[in-house]
């Protein structure tokens, strides 16, 4: 994809269609900046349903969904798999294959040319209960899934503790794989923000970790960011190295100034810290109880969804972890079947 930096794309997403310039490629989290006459937006590999090339000579090119009953009919469907850490090639030929694996879709060329009046439809946004807006990069899970998935919040957390001591992903793996799907999220509602962002780590267990790897992500991305670390650590002591590595930096308070302020903490330590002036709100562990601040305000469950989240009164997504079939079983679940990363509410 990088061939293609400096070339005006047309993308569909889920959402609606963004025209622009391409002008970078990040591998590691498999997404796109596209520049046009409003700045910069974020595309993600994930949610590209179609794709062209705008003002080239050659045919027109595009790519629509396509169900793998087409793909076994021995059709020359080229593809090509993607991951968190790559994005598919662009041909210029008219007829080209891309492969989604986070959403399992197949996408296949076919000669089309959107109206140009579709791309007013890029400023889509969407609000919750409170009134929270965000043009939503991020695919929409079938809400059959989420009846599939919830449980107590002793199977919540039962899982977790189940996938470390004995199905996997273990707790590193977890923390990796949960701090890359948090990144996303936080992009899709916050990546265009110019405000300093906090990741609040409070306590010694998973969530801290997921935390700390989360302002790595975030320091590498450009975003002004800190930690505010307000005790010492003994189980997610390595990830806090690496991240002051990096050039991070670590404060003992919150900033009195605006903000965006990620909660890299289990719910129950939720209300330790102070009340700041936040601009936006992540939970890494979705609070089971009503939130005070009117700003755009976002919950976390992994693997599964805990019931306690009818009592949060935001955004609400889930995120697969990757749990293995046996597991799901054992706590009377069924796998997901739809996208990685789902919203709940």
């Amino acid at each position: 994809m990088e061939d293609y930096v400096g070339t005006r794309l047309l993308f569909e997403t889920s959402n609606g269609v963004i025209t622009g310039m391409l002008k970078a490629v990040d591998e590691n989290v498999g997404k796109l900046v596209i520049e046009d006459e409003s700045g910069t937006k974020d595309v993600f590999v994930e949610d590209i349903q179609r794709l062209e090339i705008v003002g080239d000579s050659s045919p027109d090119l595009s790519v629509e969904c396509k169900s793998r009953e087409d793909k076994r009919t021995g059709a020359p469907i080229p593809s090509i798999k993607t991951d968190d850490k790559s994005v598919a090639k662009v041909s210029r030929s008219p007829s080209m294959g891309y492969a989604d694996l986070k959403a399992g879709t197949d996408l296949t060329i076919q000669s089309e040319r959107h109206k140009s009046s579709q791309t007013d439809t890029s400023r889509t946004s969407h609000e919750n209960g409170d009134n929270t807006r965000s043009s939503d990069k991020i695919r929409v899970g079938e809400r059959g899934d989420r009846h599939l998935l919830e449980t107590c919040e002793e199977n919540y957390y039962g899982m977790i503790k189940r996938a470390f001591s004995y199905f996997g992903p273990l707790e590193e793996e977890f923390c990796s794989i949960a701090a890359r799907q948090a990144y996303r999220i936080f992009s899709t509602y916050f990546g265009s923000s110019n405000l300093k962002v906090e990741v609040l780590v409070s306590g010694d267990d998973f969530f801290s970790s997921i935390g700390l790897i989360l302002g790595r992500l975030l320091l590498h991305s450009g975003k002004k960011s800190s930690v505010v670390y307000n005790e010492t650590a003994l189980r997610n002591a390595r990830y806090k190295q690496s991240y002051l590595n990096s050039g991070g930096i670590i404060s003992s308070r919150p900033s009195l100034e605006p903000t965006i302020q990620i909660y890299g903490c289990g719910k129950a330590l939720i209300s330790t810290w102070p009340k700041g002036n936040a601009k936006g709100l992540m939970y890494l562990d979705t609070p089971g109880f009503s939130v005070e601040e009117k700003e755009t305000k976002i919950g976390l469950c992994f693997g599964s969804i805990p019931m306690y989240f009818r009592e949060f009164n935001g955004i609400v997504y889930f995120v697969d972890i990757e749990y293995p079939t046996p597991l799901y079983k054992e706590f009377g679940l069924q796998r997901p079947t739809k996208g990685k990363i789902h919203k709940v509410k």
